[in-house]
């Protein structure tokens, strides 16, 4: 095998679709397979990718609230209740040793729930999330991989734009919660205009812009999935068997975990309303598109 392609561990993949309703190969499975095919360095990066959405599985668990459904199989329920636990026992006593499961996440998990634990109000839950977004985006932004560089850099464009779109909305104020330096966020907190005087320039504000029009809550947060599934797809298109396509395949099947786990029947009956309805408004390419089961 030539360093950092894996033809035989892609090559035994399942295929994975939107459409599906059950995982033949599920998110435990993955990594178990994961973890004797890839080097160190790139499980690594694998880890690395499911950091997103643990930030609201952490803070559920120390705010007392439900959990969001989904897992990143790298970090469970279970760790990060020890990984409180460390962090209470850390404030006791500062030259307590990181434990090795705790090693590899970046330094600022650790950072942002110490002060939260050592402040005599706790702050309220969304600004610490916003604290580990914040830190989290620019973090893996910044790495050598060109997967997670531009996934993250799309995740982190998507997220302030539902952020904006809700927050105007709502009339709230929004800009604070908004993350990076980029133009495309200097005008969704300073824009007017039903588009923020973005127009066109952006692809990603356009799609989500027309996603957000949905009817339901729900129908979006379908839409946005849909979304991010066709750009990992395209940004993929010409990755056949490098680690890139690996984390592309991961990140799909922690969207489709996600909405497996929620309830099949309303879940199919939505995206099938969402597509369609997704279809009228902008086209997807040919080679992209989603076909419903027969």
């Amino acid at each position: 095998m030539i360093s950092g392609q894996y033809y035989y561990f892609i090559s035994g993949l399942p295929r994975i679709s939107m459409e599906d309703s059950t995982l033949q190969l599920d998110v435990p499975g993955f990594i178990e397979q994961a973890s004797t095919q890839l080097s160190p360095s790139d499980m690594l990066l694998l880890k690395l990718l499911g950091l997103e959405e643990v930030i609201a599985i952490l803070s559920s668990l120390i705010y007392k609230e439900e959990p969001p459904a989904g897992t990143s199989g790298f970090y469970p329920k279970g760790y990060w209740q020890r990984f409180i636990e460390f962090v209470l026992l850390k404030l006791d006593t500062p030259t307590a040793a990181t434990p090795k499961e705790f090693a590899q996440l970046p330094a600022f998990f650790i950072q942002h729930t110490m002060e939260l634990f050592g402040m005599e109000e706790r702050q309220p839950r969304l600004q610490f999330e916003h604290n580990l977004y914040a830190d989290l985006y620019p973090y893996v932004e910044a790495l050598k991989n060109g997967f997670l560089n531009a996934w993250f850099a799309y995740r982190r464009i998507a997220r302030n734009t539902v952020l904006a779109l809700v927050g105007r909305a709502h009339e709230k104020d929004f800009a604070p919660w908004l993350v990076g330096n980029d133009e495309l966020t200097h005008l969704l907190a300073t824009g007017r205009g039903a588009d923020f005087g973005i127009g066109k320039s952006s692809s990603i504000f356009d799609e989500y812009l027309r996603a957000y029009e949905q009817n339901s809550v729900l129908q979006r947060e379908r839409a946005y999935d849909i979304l991010s599934w066709k750009w990992i797809d395209d940004h993929n298109f010409f990755q056949y068997f490098s680690i890139d396509r690996v984390l592309g395949y991961f990140a799909q099947l922690l969207i489709l975990s996600r909405w497996i786990n929620m309830d099949i029947n309303q879940g199919k009956e939505v995206f099938f309303d969402t597509l369609q309805t997704l279809r009228n408004s902008f086209t997807f390419p040919a080679e992209f598109a989603l076909k419903q089961k027969k």
